[in-house]
């Protein structure tokens, strides 16, 4: 029995390494295609680096990497990153979590559906389409969640205190929207465990304070230096003081029919059959998580597409495995196997409704265009002949490979309306020697839908005029150097 035991675990880790691997393969296939056509994984990979080699400054955003959310978990992952000085690590660091949440879901299953069942669950948990939308995205650190999600859970249902309390203090420097998730693990604990203070008091008082250290001290002191400085994302959290706690919880039930929301729950529940909302107990601790993004302003909150499922499909498909334990009990074994595979037909119909969607995501634009590897090699080669050290403009594709240095700026912002209009509109600053511009960017065919805005000598005239030589091209990838009067670089 004790071998059979080890030989079911190995294929469990075995089941989870091929998944890493895999993920690995494809987010590594994304990089080297120029897949990253945002600014996010630039802009914190850059930040990354620059805590190493400097202060965190970004310039892609001309802020601090730890300005514009609380991600102190940033400093934690610091020696990771000083090993490993690469935009990937990140990305890799995302697929470990998610890997690991995978096996602690199927360790927490396995009590109330059965070793099968259980696997069963952690393979629709790794092919479960919001995550998979969660690692094609570029990068934030929420998406670091998964796994520390998944020990709150654990170590709150084993009971083990001290554990538990580490993990939260982890997981509340990931982002300033986890302590909330910590708070509701509180409120649980207050109003069901025995031991109210351990579980309920200290958590929710913990939570409380560094929610309000973080959204009132840490974000205005990074951001601008003063305390009266805005939360740039309030309206996430606008339940928690405006008109009141409980005017905030009705106004959710207010939102929660409007049809971006109806849509959301859709793509949240749907592909598993509504399956999990009959367990309740395990959606209750990400209520908050909900909640905001019912209430958020934010088109993106609104969208699969994003990576903002990632923190909320541990705690779907625990309510997964307890709906499914109370309907073992009352379904015979062919009712209950007919039904699995009827989630499974419903679950990998709707995956492969997705793919499109997938390959978009994975595209170096969104128009899924196929890049030759002839034209990989040369972009490639365009980029290496930029000086490590060199001031660059970039197009959206080419930030990520770039963001290893101090400098590296948006070409986007010298064509955006959202820099270019007002009194100040946006420059490129004087000493930058480098530009190298995709004239396919999907970004600036949307911004700029006009051929002659988007011409040569358009271009030319963003970057600064006749001071800007072509020193290399490759398909409607350009590498532009500015020389200096005298002729010289």
């Amino acid at each position: 029995m004790m071998r059979v035991k080890c030989n079911f675990n190995f294929f469990v880790l075995g089941t989870a390494a091929t998944a890493f691997l895999l993920w690995a393969f494809v987010l590594w296939r994304k990089y080297q295609f120029f897949g990253y056509c945002d600014w996010d994984l630039a802009l914190f990979s850059q930040g990354m680096w620059s805590l190493i080699h400097a202060d965190g400054y970004s310039s892609i955003f001309e802020r601090h990497i730890l300005s514009n959310h609380a991600n102190l978990i940033a400093l934690i992952i610091l020696p990771v990153y000083f090993v490993v000085q690469h935009p990937l690590t990140l990305v890799f660091l995302k697929v470990v979590s998610y890997i690991l949440a995978g096996v602690g879901l199927f360790y927490l299953s396995k009590p109330r559906v059965g070793r099968v069942y259980a696997l069963w669950l952690m393979g629709l948990y790794y092919f479960y389409v919001p995550n998979v939308f969660g690692l094609l995205h570029d990068f934030d650190f929420e998406s670091l969640s998964p796994a520390f999600l998944v020990g709150l859970l654990y170590f709150f249902e084993k009971r083990r205190w001290w554990p538990f309390m580490i993990t939260a203090m982890l997981l509340m420097t990931i982002k300033e929207n986890m302590p909330l998730v910590v708070f509701a693990f509180g409120l649980y604990g207050l109003l069901s465990l025995k031991d109210r203070i351990a579980w309920g008091v200290v958590p929710m008082a913990l939570s409380v304070t560094m929610f309000l250290i973080l959204v009132k001290i840490f974000i205005p002191l990074m951001s601008t230096g003063h305390l009266s400085a805005p939360l740039p994302y309030a309206g996430n959290y606008a339940y928690l003081w405006q008109d009141g706690w409980w005017a905030g919880v009705a106004h959710v039930g207010k939102t929660f029919f409007q049809p971006a929301n109806t849509h959301l729950m859709q793509e949240w529940f749907g592909p598993l059959c509504y399956v999990p909302l009959f367990g309740l107990k395990a959606l209750f601790f990400v209520a908050p998580l909900f909640m905001q993004h019912f209430m958020s302003t934010s088109k993106t909150e609104h969208m699969i597409i994003f990576y903002y499922g990632m923190a909320l499909a541990p705690f779907i498909f625990l309510s997964m495995a307890m709906s499914l334990e109370h309907l073992k009990k009352v379904l015979s074994s062919r009712a209950f196997f007919y039904l699995v595979a009827l989630i499974t037909l419903v679950f990998f119909q709707h995956w492969s409704g997705c793919l499109p969607k997938f390959f978009q995501r994975m595209s170096c634009s969104y128009s899924g265009c196929a890049v030759s590897k002839n034209t990989l090699k040369e972009k490639w080669s365009l980029l290496r002949r930029i000086p490590d050290k060199a001031p660059v403009a970039a197009s959206f594709s080419f930030l990520t490979p770039l963001s290893q240095r101090f400098e590296v700026y948006p070409f986007y912002k010298l064509y955006s309306d959202r820099f270019q209009h007002g009194e100040n509109p946006w420059r490129l600053p004087a000493h930058v020697a480098y530009a190298i511009i995709d004239f396919d960017d999907p970004w600036m065919r949307a911004e700029l839908p006009d051929p002659e805005s988007r011409s040569l000598d358009a271009v030319m005239r963003r970057l600064g005029g006749s001071s800007w030589e072509i020193v290399g091209s490759s398909g409607q990838t350009v590498l532009f150097r500015k020389v200096a009067q005298g002729g010289g670089v």
